[in-house]
Order: C-alpha cells, then sequence, then structure tokens
C-alpha cells in the first residue's frame, strides 16, 4: 500500500514540476516563413486578397480537402471572409468550425486576417515585399496557448515544427499557382 501512495505523490509532483515549466514557458505559438517568387507583388497581391483563391493554397484548406467553404463579406480585401466546416472523423466526433477574416489590407504590401481554427482564436499576416528576384512573400502566425494547466505550452515546439512544415508547403503551392499562371 506504501508503494501505491507513493506513486500517487510521485505523478502529484511530476504534475506540479510540468505544470510550473509551463506557467514560466511562452503562451504565443509564433511561426514565420518567407519565400521569393518570381512575380511582381501586384501578381501576388490577388491570391491574397481573393479569399477563394487563397483557399486554393493556404494552410487550412490543404489539410482539409473536405471542407464545406462558404464566402461571405466583401468580395474580395478587406472584410472578406471565409468559413468552413470539417466534418468529424466518426458519428461521435463533432465537426469543426473554422473561419478568417480579413481585418486588415494595404495593397500591394500586405494582408493581416483573424482566424478562429476549430474554436481556437489567431491572427495571420501575410506580407509582400518587391526584391531583385521577384517578390518576397512572408508569413507570420501567431496564437495564444491556452490557461492552466499550461501544459499546452509544453508541445509549443512541435506544434511550431508541424504548421512551420504546412506554411511551407503552403508557400511552394502559392509560388506555383503565381509562376504557373503568368
Amino acid at each position: 500500500m506504501k508503494w501505491f501512495f507513493r506513486s500517487i505523490g510521485f505523478i502529484f509532483i511530476l504534475f506540479l514540476g510540468l505544470v510550473a515549466v509551463g506557467y514560466f514557458s511562452s503562451s504565443t505559438l509564433k511561426v514565420d516563413r518567407s519565400l521569393s517568387i518570381d512575380a511582381y507583388p501586384e501578381d501576388i497581391y490577388e491570391y491574397l486578397e481573393d479569399l477563394e483563391a487563397f483557399t486554393r493554397w493556404a494552410p487550412w484548406f490543404a489539410r482539409d480537402p473536405d471542407a464545406n467553404i462558404i464566402y461571405g463579406g466583401a468580395d474580395f480585401g478587406l472584410g472578406a471572409s471565409v468559413v468552413w466546416r470539417v466534418p468529424g472523423e466518426t458519428a461521435d466526433d463533432p465537426a469543426l468550425i473554422s473561419r478568417e477574416e480579413i481585418i486588415a489590407a494595404h495593397p500591394p504590401e500586405f494582408i493581416q486576417t483573424s482566424l478562429l481554427l476549430g474554436g481556437e482564436p489567431a491572427s495571420a499576416t501575410y506580407a509582400l515585399s518587391a526584391t531583385d528576384e521577384g517578390t518576397l512573400v512572408y508569413i507570420q502566425f501567431e496564437r495564444e496557448l491556452g490557461g492552466f494547466p499550461y501544459l499546452q505550452r509544453l508541445t509549443k515546439g512541435g506544434r511550431e515544427a508541424a504548421l512551420g512544415s504546412e506554411f511551407d508547403s503552403a508557400l511552394e503551392r502559392l509560388k506555383t499557382i503565381v509562376e504557373t499562371s503568368e
């Protein structure tokens, strides 16, 4: 019986230690990615401000090819929004509803969006900068991680790596779309 209480005590102390490490870890999941595309900023910008074109390359839609997509708000630019529903994998799994809306735009330099990914708020900024080789497309994604018990913060590095890979793939899709459409 003594080993049982020691095991419970050890698990409790381990949990408190993980909570303490999570508490002092950064609460912001942040991913920055960039890629040079051989095109003018104006040619790329249309794939950012038109959310129907946006869904052809953005990481959220590649992840969920069976998503039901609804466009709303403005046709393009400031106020344009898209809502998508991803059905659950089983009958007991609830569908996830996500949303992205353009909240700031400065053609042809940047677009900032507000996201709700499966109920979790986030933001993304897509910036364009002309260079000698074409246009540098830069994406910055940020999301605040949950509060107590702060355990989400412990897996932040793995999540950032996975999201970074998704953004790299999305930028490659955008590059292919833009460079082949010219």
